[in-house]
């Protein structure tokens, strides 16, 4: 897809389902450099404050949430060169990248507790793994994702790789249960692999200055909002109708959960990010279950 073949787009309108970090993002490449005028551009967002898991909710009495936070490595070359140009919303005068090395700096993670047991410290520089669960490990990083088919995690390790620190560790960090896919796991040990030696103190991570809705969304908001991008909370998209051809799969409606519908134009665009781990998360308490959605 190259929006900028698009003869006119004065008249070209793109619709990001969700407001995510990724949505986000794509807005702005949007404006910047396809040059699509802000007030083209629509937000689709069901909740009622964009950034997806990095929403942030709660107040002082109940405590906070925010449902996911992203481990940020120097390397992130795309993501600190989109915040390189998103001012602070502290200071207009530095980026957000600026504001976060300087921040990384001054603060390196160097994690005190990674798991407590009965509300005691858990000793946790060794993560327990025998030389067989090692050696499956390593063997999980090599061999081709086709042939784990459907496999889920526990279907590779032994019961006891279950009860180790790393597992703990793993598990809570990542948001892997035993069930999950192991294709999956196989995907994030090839990506945090050389972080494994420090994780057991966060070591090798970069923090943003605040959390990561108040630190990232609400920069990026700010800026999409002063280029005149629209943002529509609480429009939940529940279907899409597609055109289809014998070489070409296009969107031509867009149905909402309130009713109302959206029909596309030739030279109209669509961008969806279809589910993930936190899509459908709700929250809940010692004395309130989530709900399932």
């Amino acid at each position: 897809m190259n929006i900028k073949n698009d003869q006119n787009l004065k008249n070209t309108k793109v619709y990001l389902v969700g407001s995510g970090i990724a949505c986000l993002a794509s807005a702005v490449y949007l404006e910047k450099d396809a040059g699509i005028p802000g007030e083209n551009i629509f937000i689709l967002e069901k909740d009622s404050k964009p950034g997806g898991a990095l929403d942030g909710a709660g107040d002082a009495d109940r405590g906070f949430v925010v449902r996911g936070g992203r481990m940020h490595e120097k390397h992130y070359e795309c993501y600190w060169e989109l915040l390189s140009f998103i001012p602070s919303l502290e200071n207009p005068d530095i980026s957000v990248r600026d504001e976060s090395f300087e921040f990384n700096e001054r603060f390196v993670s160097n994690g005190q507790a990674r798991l407590l047991k009965d509300g005691k410290k858990l000793d946790v520089s060794s993560y327990g793994l025998s030389f067989s669960q090692q050696t499956d490990l390593i063997k999980l990083t090599f061999v081709p994702e086709k042939s784990l088919g459907n496999k889920r995690i526990e279907d590779w390790f032994d019961h006891e790789f279950f009860e180790t620190n790393f597992w703990y560790i793993w598990t809570t960090m990542f948001a892997f249960q035993k069930w999950s896919s192991l294709a999956e796991m196989r995907r994030y040990m090839k990506r945090f692999i050389h972080l494994v030696d420090g994780l057991y103190k966060l070591g090798g991570v970069m923090r943003t200055k605040y959390n990561q809705y108040d630190s990232v969304v609400r920069p990026l908001r700010r800026y999409l909002e002063k280029r005149k991008v629209n943002f529509e909370l609480g429009k939940e998209v529940v279907n899409i109708d597609f055109d289809l051809s014998a070489d070409e799969k296009k969107a031509s409606v867009l149905y909402f959960k309130d009713g109302s519908e959206i029909f596309l134009n030739k030279g109209d665009y669509v961008f969806i990010t279809n589910g993930s781990i936190t899509d459908s998360t709700d929250q809940g308490s010692w004395d309130t279950a989530a709900e399932v959605v």
